[in-house]
C-alpha cells in the first residue's frame, strides 16, 4: 500500500475504528513504550474520558520512567472514581504514596 492509499484509507475511518487501531496498535507494541504512549495519546485524543486508556497510559509512562505524567493521570483518575484505583495501588504502593498524599 503506497503512502498516499494508506493517508486516503485512514481519513474515511470513523473516530470508533482509528481508536481501536490506536489501542491495537498499543498493545501488540506494549514493550515499546515510547511507541505505545504516542498511539494511547491518540486514542485519548478521540475519547479522552477512557479510563481504560487513562490507566494504561499512565502505566506506560510510569514505566518509561516519567513519574509526573503518570502521577497526574492516576490523580485525574483517583478523583473521577477512587475505588478501582485503589485496588489498583494494593499492588503498587509506591504509586499510591505519589497520588495520595
Amino acid at each position: 500500500v503506497s503512502r498516499k492509499d494508506a493517508i486516503a484509507l485512514c481519513s474515511n475511518l470513523n473516530k470508533e475504528r482509528m481508536f481501536s487501531i490506536y489501542t491495537g496498535t498499543a498493545s501488540y507494541i506494549t514493550k515499546y513504550y515510547s511507541q505505545a504512549a504516542k498511539f494511547l495519546e491518540k486514542a485519548l485524543t478521540i475519547k479522552p474520558k477512557s479510563i481504560f486508556v487513562k490507566s494504561w497510559l499512565a502505566w506506560t509512562y510510569w514505566k518509561m520512567g516519567e513519574a509526573e505524567k503518570a502521577v497526574a493521570i492516576y490523580k485525574d483518575l483517583y478523583a473521577q472514581n477512587p475505588s478501582p484505583a485503589l485496588i489498583f495501588f494494593k499492588r503498587h504502593p509506591d504509586i499510591e504514596e505519589r497520588v495520595i498524599r
